[in-house]
């Protein structure tokens, strides 16, 4: 069934193949860039504040792990405090790369210079992608029983989300988008989806 898909689609990217190629990029970096967008709010969210008085970022507060129905912001120690920064970095990381990845790949849509030049080192940007999330979801390990039920139920990180399954997601989304384009664009696709020379 896959393959009969995958060949009825086969007249399609002999025609659009590149353009095809750019929208896929184009939703792969909305996704990393949502994706790591995510984690930093949870991490930058305001903690403490009142009417009267700004609330400082979580991260420089309060630990990932240890949270109670009574303490929702346990006070992190120098090494949580370092953890939640390599996050908060990282996550901003995946910010800045993928919106300019995103904002130079809609400028390939009418380069074919631009589109030669994101195709020629993609698989260079999602392994950086995939490394970046590695690093996030490594460091989020750090912390011992993060995803215990008490914690998960009071911290005030898994208030509104899971920021440590954002980052498993964009784990896993950085190993398909490597290995399985990958594996598609070079046994199946071959050179439909390849930029054609600016010069030609």
């Amino acid at each position: 069934m896959t393959l009969i898909l995958l060949n009825s689609n086969m007249p399609f990217l002999e025609d659009h193949g590149p353009t095809a190629r750019v929208f896929y990029n184009n939703i792969i970096y909305i996704t990393m860039l949502l994706l790591g967008s995510l984690i930093c709010a949870s991490l930058n969210a305001p903690e403490g504040g009142t009417d009267d008085v700004d609330g400082v970022a979580r991260y420089t507060l309060c630990a990932l792990n240890g949270a109670t129905n009574t303490t929702t912001c346990p006070t992190a120690n120098a090494n949580a405090l370092y953890q939640n920064l390599q996050i908060y970095n990282l996550s901003i990381g995946v910010i800045v790369l993928n919106l300019v990845l995103f904002l130079f790949s809609l400028v390939g849509h009418f380069s074919e210079k631009a589109m030669e030049m994101l195709f020629a080192n993609q698989y260079i940007v999602s392994a950086i992608n995939l490394g970046i999330f590695a690093g996030i979801v490594n460091w989020f390990n750090m912390s011992a029983d993060l995803n215990e039920e008490s914690n998960i139920d009071n911290s005030v990180y898994f208030k509104d989300f899971n920021p440590y399954t954002v980052a498993v997601f964009g784990l896993v989304a950085g190993i398909a988008d490597l290995v399985v384009f990958y594996l598609l664009s070079k046994a199946v696709f071959k050179l439909q989806c390849e930029a054609p020379k600016a010069d030609e």
